[in-house]
């Protein structure tokens, strides 16, 4: 069965996945930042982070809390890069003979966007891509890829993706009660969504750089592999005899 899409080019994504890393750090970067400052809330009391006072405390509040201002710009721009790496990835798919794939570069970014759908798809599209960018499978088809297997990372990354983002809704929920008891649960979830976010985004970096390497190692060894050279010339064949040519001479009979 052919792909639902045609794609004759191959593109390296070594470009891509390095701007989608540079992003990423970013968002690491700052989630630890946030993690520490909802650390810093659970150990002192709110009072300690007072605009009118004045000390470490207050320096590490307003340093920190530029983090809230730019985390979220950050992260948009994370997400539309890794996108476009996820479009390109899927798009690599068919020049390098990948067969009877479920998803298309299109679907690949799209399913992101479907309510529900979207806590299964994705992860089904990046196992998709992990498997079919195989460099040791040459007849990469449905049935070889269900026997290649998915590396368990892969599941751990999903895992913590989804947990991430329950974690933010709970966080956001309590951040927005005020001075409620429940809101005094904000601090220790702010902690736990940013540290699950923080190695979400790791594992996510590991597996572009995985399957960039995976691809580039396809793509060399199916289209740039040198071709068979003929058989050298066998020496060990037995000479035919050479053609003996005989001239016949008529004897004309001598006059007397």
């Amino acid at each position: 069965m052919a792909n639902s899409f045609k794609n004759r080019t191959y593109r390296p994504l070594t470009a891509i996945t390095y701007s989608s890393l540079t992003c990423f750090t970013l968002v690491i970067v700052m989630s630890l930042m946030l993690a520490a400052l909802g650390l810093a809330y659970v150990i002192y009391n709110e009072d300690a982070f007072s605009p009118d006072r004045s000390g470490p405390l207050a320096i590490l509040f307003y340093g920190f809390s530029l983090a809230f201002r730019f985390e979220p710009v950050t992260r948009v721009i994370a997400v539309v890069i890794y996108l476009i790496w996820s479009y390109r990835a899927f798009n690599n798919l068919a020049p390098l003979r990948a067969r009877n794939l479920e998803f298309s570069p299109v679907s690949a970014v799209a399913w992101w966007f479907v309510p529900f759908v979207n806590f299964v798809y994705p992860f089904q599209i990046m196992r998709e891509v992990w498997q079919a960018s195989d460099p040791e499978i040459i007849n990469n088809n449905r049935e070889t890829r269900r026997l290649s297997g998915t590396p368990d990372l892969l599941g751990v990354w999903w895992a913590a993706f989804i947990l991430s983002v329950f974690l933010t809704v709970i966080s956001n929920a309590l951040s927005g009660l005020g001075q409620s008891k429940e809101s005094l649960w904000f601090p220790s979830f702010l902690v736990l969504s940013q540290l699950v976010r923080a190695t979400a985004a790791v594992l996510v970096m590991w597996s572009m750089i995985e399957i960039t390497r995976r691809q580039e190692k396809r793509f060399r060894k199916l289209i740039l592999a040198p071709a068979t050279p003929p058989d050298p010339p066998s020496f060990d064949e037995p000479t035919p005899e050479p053609v003996v040519q005989t001239e016949v001479v008529e004897l004309l009979p001598q006059q007397q």
